[in-house]
């Protein structure tokens, strides 16, 4: 940044000196000012606190200032950790609860409570242990915060106020001629706004100095992690995913499946796709123990089709065709019986769009008439697209 300039003087003949008018101060000087204004305002006055969202405890009220809000920024080697942490003391009625709220910042997060507690003792015995597991700090001894690695920080906020105080406009990191008023920082106090600015000096200096990337992404941390809440605050247009457009393109709607619906007791046997043994074709089972073999889990979470598939006249087979590109004439499709298959007397039905279709629902029995089949398991052929129609995807935790 430039350095301050010193007003000129300069002499016209005779040797009288002209007053110049001194230059308007360096951008270098105006962040000062900022910093300065912001910390020089002094202990403000909190507004009501707010208990977070989404608290299922109603009525519900922070009790006294047992309340924090903590952030985590690390950018470090790829981590992209991003995350909050809200503790607070509830009291509702005669009961308090100790309540938490956490999870990446911009996003809802999930929130629990303990207790409900005859007095707040209990309660505040929760709140101090968890303030010193997340930041390694005494809540006694918040007001001297030590900020340590690889732990949450505390961050000042101002409950329903909105941090706002008038400084000298500073060029930095924004838009020409930015007013620092209408600048995103939210809920913050202007002590943890001050401390942001002292973050990007510490920035400054090390870029001055030419240090190693490390060291910025330390700091880069470390300005995210005072700052975020404010743009956790500031709303921004979200663009959907790709595959996200692509899906509402289809105009088609997934809805959850309720535990007591008869769909779901109906044991939603799946039926994916594969190929080989019998040519060409879509490859359906009735045993979803069959189908689960050929499912790839992400995360130990894998996902199976249920399909409506219209069989028509069946043609049956018991060992291996790989010639097969269609059904024989006369059949719409193949079927290779297994050695075993669902007890048909436990079959179901369920009706889709008026139709009633057989649902497998009987553990496996064996087939004494396919013994001799090449196959364990029945597998059921179609070689026409249309002969199916998927009905549901069922999400497995294997």
């Amino acid at each position: 940044m430039a350095p301050k300039r010193r007003a000129a003087s300069s002499s016209k003949a005779g040797g009288k000196k002209v007053k110049v008018k001194e230059e308007e101060a360096a951008p270098e000087d105006a962040f000062r000012a900022a910093k300065e204004a912001l910390k020089a305002a002094g202990p403000e006055v909190k507004a009501t606190r707010k208990v977070a969202e989404p608290c299922t405890i109603s009525p519900a009220e922070v009790h006294e200032d047992y309340d924090c809000m903590l952030n985590q920024t690390n950018i470090e080697n790829n981590k992209n950790n991003n995350k909050f942490y809200v503790i607070q003391i509830i009291k509702s009625g005669k009961s308090f609860y100790c309540w938490t709220r956490w999870g990446r910042v911009g996003e809802p997060g999930h929130g629990a409570a303990s207790g409900a507690h005859s007095s707040a003792e209990p309660a505040i015995k929760d709140f101090e242990k968890k303030f010193k597991d997340k930041t390694k700090n005494n809540w006694a001894d918040r007001d001297n915060f030590v900020a340590q690695k690889g732990k949450y920080t505390l961050i000042e906020v101002d409950g329903d106020a909105e941090a706002e105080v008038k400084v000298t406009t500073v060029p930095l990191l924004c838009p020409p001629s930015p007013d620092i008023k209408k600048m995103p920082f939210g809920k913050l106090s202007k002590m943890q706004i001050a401390k942001g600015f002292e973050v990007l000096e510490e920035i400054e200096a090390a870029i001055s100095q030419k240090k190693p990337r490390k060291s910025l992404e330390e700091l880069s941390s470390k300005f995210f992690t005072t700052t975020e809440k404010a743009l956790e605050d500031e709303k921004v247009e979200t663009v959907p995913h790709p595959v996200d457009q692509n899906y509402n393109s289809l105009n088609c709607s997934l809805d959850i499946l309720g535990t007591t619906t008869k769909e779901y007791k109906s044991g939603l046997r799946i039926m994916p796709h594969s190929g080989g043994r019998v040519g060409r074709g879509i490859y359906f089972a009735s045993e979803n123990s069959k189908s689960a073999g050929y499912v790839r889990t992400s995360k130990n979470t894998g996902i199976m089709f249920l399909n409506e598939v219209a069989l028509g006249k069946e043609h049956t087979i018991t060992q291996d065709d790989g010639s097969l590109r269609k059904a024989p004439t006369g059949f719409n499709s193949v079927v290779a019986r297994g050695q075993v298959e669902p007890d048909p007397s436990k079959d179901t039905t369920i009706t889709l769009d008026g139709k009633e279709v057989v649902v497998p629902q009987g553990k496996a029995t064996s087939q004494s008439r396919y013994k001799q089949s090449s196959f364990h398991n029945s597998e059921y052929l179609i070689y026409k697209e249309n002969q199916c129609r998927i009905r549901y995807l069922l999400e497995l935790h294997m």
